[in-house]
């Protein structure tokens, strides 16, 4: 029997090296995040919180890097998302599991389960959604929301209980009956459809620059002086807007629904 060869055309491309940067970044972050749990198991669990922060940070930048370059592909799209589900999907709730849930086992390992599979509903839902160009579920979500809390966000809140423990020591939020909730109930957050207000989407008035750069400046030093007790409060400021991103949301909604 007769093998037909497939005539294909083998053109080769040659792209600056300057388009795998993104990629790179991403790669990046994905083994730094990964790398915190090496540190959780040697116990030294400032240093693994402070990896999973920086993963964020460089989650944060490939996407601007990529399209600053012009180099947005559907590859490296799908790297971001496979990148993001090992760094705050795993990584972090590995690390609680090895500071604390580890006490009780079976429930603790629940959690990190719980933690993983909501992880990957959220992402899988975002990259139907959005790299695959399906229709957005109204018109005001995809510019000033996101659906459910975001992968790094959840991460962020996930490793906050840790956080507290480096500020102020052992107390309610080490408990392991407690991170035994609130871990889960973090990543539910990540799954569910609850509307959360988008940064990068919130603009500032002209006359509003300067104090708004006053109050970056704050951050900053309050990250180099006091970096423990400034993630608190921005997890404890993030959390608080909830609620009113859904009240917003639903504010913008029926507004958009009265000028139809």
């Amino acid at each position: 029997m007769a093998i037909r060869k497939r005539n294909r055309k083998f053109a080769p491309r040659s792209f600056p090296v300057s388009y795998l940067i993104p990629n790179i970044v991403t790669l990046a972050a994905l083994c730094i995040g990964l790398s915190g749990i090496r540190w959780a198991m040697h116990e030294r669990y400032e240093l693994a919180v402070t990896f999973i922060l920086l993963a964020a940070f460089l989650d944060g930048m490939d996407g601007r890097l990529a399209r600053m370059l012009n180099a947005s592909s559907t590859f490296g799209a799908h790297l971001d998302s496979l990148a993001d589900f090992v760094s705050f999907g795993v990584a972090p709730v590995m690390i609680v599991y090895l500071w604390t849930l580890q006490d009780i086992p079976r429930f603790g390992w629940m959690a990190v389960l719980v933690c993983a599979v909501c992880t990957a509903l959220r992402l899988a839902r975002f990259n139907t959604t959005h790299i695959f160009d399906a229709p957005p579920p109204s018109k005001e979500e995809p510019d000033k929301y996101f659906t459910g809390v975001p992968a790094p966000a959840g991460a962020l809140l996930c490793i906050a209980p840790m956080v507290l423990y480096f500020q102020f020591g052992a107390g309610w939020y080490s408990d392991p009956y407690f991170n035994l909730f609130y871990v889960p109930f973090v990543s539910l957050m990540m799954a569910s459809r609850i509307p959360t207000f988008s940064i990068k989407k919130i603009k500032i008035k002209s006359n509003m620059a300067a104090p708004f750069m006053a109050l970056s400046g704050l951050f900053i030093a309050g990250c180099i002086i006091e970096p423990w007790f400034t993630f608190t409060i921005i997890a404890a400021v993030y959390l608080a807007l909830i609620p009113f991103s859904v009240i917003q949301h639903h504010r913008d909604s029926r507004a958009a629904a009265t000028e139809e």
